[in-house]
């Protein structure tokens, strides 16, 4: 099982799950963070629809965050729209990040990863 370095289970992580409204009324990714412990696990009324999902971490080490990387890809986990669901973007929350909209944010990931996907094989 997990564990901290001195043994102890390691404390919870918040979870904050963006909705619509946080797309469509210019909610920042700074205030998204500064109300975490708020949000945290809370669902909100309306899901934001992005094509791709996107986990986004905040507050992990380097090394921690290419663990829970590995997990998420290798969990097959899938969503987006529905009939399209695919594997999530993963991304990491960066201090210049933090006053973009999370539609601007979303849109500069997603452009990021489509651009970044492996393209067709060429025989």
């Amino acid at each position: 099982g997990l564990s901290g370095p001195d043994g102890a289970p390691p404390p919870p992580v918040p979870i904050a799950v963006i909705g619509k409204v946080d797309l469509t009324q210019g909610t920042t990714l700074g205030k998204v963070l500064s109300e975490l412990q708020e949000r945290d696990s809370v669902l909100p009324d309306e899901e934001a629809q992005l094509k791709i999902p996107l986990v986004l971490f905040s507050g992990f080490l380097p090394l921690q965050v290419s663990g829970l990387i590995k997990a998420i890809v290798g969990s097959g986990i899938r969503g987006g729209m529905p009939g399209m669901e695919v594997p999530p973007m993963c991304a990491i929350a960066v201090p210049k990040a933090m006053d973009k909209t999370l539609l601007q944010l979303c849109e500069e990931i997603e452009g990021d990863h489509l651009a970044n996907a492996p393209g067709p094989q060429q025989p």
